[in-house]
């Protein structure tokens, strides 16, 4: 098949699709083109694996006014007729997208072109994205049940439960494990000190980078942080004693299974992606969802679920930070059921049931 993937402005709409991308490939020869943002964070990833990428004009979609968003409907109409280029230059069988305002042209180019379209819903507040594109859409997936009972009834005929799409790599960890003596060499850490691994998501998260900065005097006395905090989101750190348990990188891509094989515990934001890899791997999780959005959704139902210990940033403070994280690495039980909870919410064959949808 011919296919075309489009997502991005951050990553979460881009790893469940190269999750796609990887099954395709496994199962015969496709063609595949990327039309994403043209300044986002996706085309250094989706460049990565193999996948011609071409940036679009895209309307950025608010709910309140702005005088911006006179100039967003030009960028999504230029957008809508790049996409009716490209998806007829390239003779386009499938669009797939997993969200992103950037996607909203071309599934409208796709509809207008006949040309069927796939619509993954992952996170448990559906986005404004998705829900415009609902529509013009083939079939509809979702990661859990709950989104299909707040999907309206004239949706549900194409809509099937098929869980998240998460990259081979990781999962390929469960069957084949890190050498761990080796990954503490490459990243200079102790190896009988746990591993405490930070993620701020593809675009960063500042106030979650100062707050764990902020807790290092407390925490290097038990473990070992490493960071990733996001493209030009580093938090300064004031010297002392707990630098040299203090190890960040702005952002990793094909060393995420190596990150998160030497991981004991992991502090992340609530984005859907990263929370599925880590149910994947079952890796014990303390959540810190970015305030007022749609995170604290995906957030209260892993914690509902028991899956995650979640936080909030608001009354967060670093002296409490770190005696969470202490009294978590020290009790192996509470890591234990937290790793079992949050396994039971990953799907390991949600990439083939899209696939064989999309057939």
């Amino acid at each position: 098949m011919k296919i075309i993937l489009s997502g991005g402005g951050t990553l979460g709409s881009v790893t469940p699709l190269l999750a796609l991308v990887e099954e395709l490939r496994e199962q015969g020869e496709h063609q595949f083109l990327w039309l994403g943002t043209r300044g986002g964070p996706e085309k250094v990833l989706i460049t990565e694996w193999n996948v011609p990428f071409q940036g679009i004009f895209a309307g950025k979609l608010r709910r309140y006014f702005a005088w911006q968003n006179f100039f967003d409907i030009l960028g999504l109409l230029v957008g809508l007729l790049q996409s009716i280029y490209f998806l007829k230059k390239f003779k386009t069988q499938r669009v797939l997208t997993a969200g992103s305002y950037v996607a909203v042209p071309v599934v409208l180019a796709a509809w207008f072109l006949r040309i069927p379209v796939l619509i993954h819903q992952q996170d448990l507040q559906w986005g404004l994205a998705n829900k415009l594109m609902r529509p013009f859409a083939t079939w509809i997936t979702v990661n859990f049940d709950c989104i299909l009972q707040v999907l309206p009834r004239r949706f549900r005929k194409q809509a099937f439960l098929v869980g998240n799409p998460v990259r081979q790599q990781i999962k390929e960890l469960l069957t084949t494990p890190k050498d761990k003596e080796v990954l503490f060499k490459k990243f200079n850490l102790e190896p009988d000190i746990p591993v405490l691994l930070v993620l701020g998501g593809g675009t960063g998260a500042l106030h979650l980078n100062e707050l764990v900065a902020a807790a290092m005097p407390h925490l290097y006395q038990f473990c070992q942080v490493l960071h990733l905090t996001g493209k030009e989101k580093k938090a300064p750190l004031t010297e002392g004693e707990w630098q040299k348990r203090y190890h960040w990188q702005e952002f990793i891509i094909k060393d995420m299974p190596d990150v998160y094989s030497v991981a004991d515990l992991v502090i992340s934001r609530a984005g859907i992606g990263t929370l599925s890899e880590l149910a994947v791997l079952g890796k014990p999780a303390l959540v810190v969802p970015m305030p007022h959005s749609h995170q604290e959704v995906n957030a209260r139902y892993f914690a509902d679920n028991k899956a995650a210990i979640v936080l909030d940033q608001e009354n967060l403070a670093p002296e409490m930070l770190a005696q969470i994280v202490a009294r978590v690495l020290s009790h192996r039980d509470e890591q234990g059921i937290l790793s079992e909870n949050i396994k039971r919410l990953a799907n390991l064959d949600a990439a083939k049931e899209i696939i064989e949808l999309i057939k």
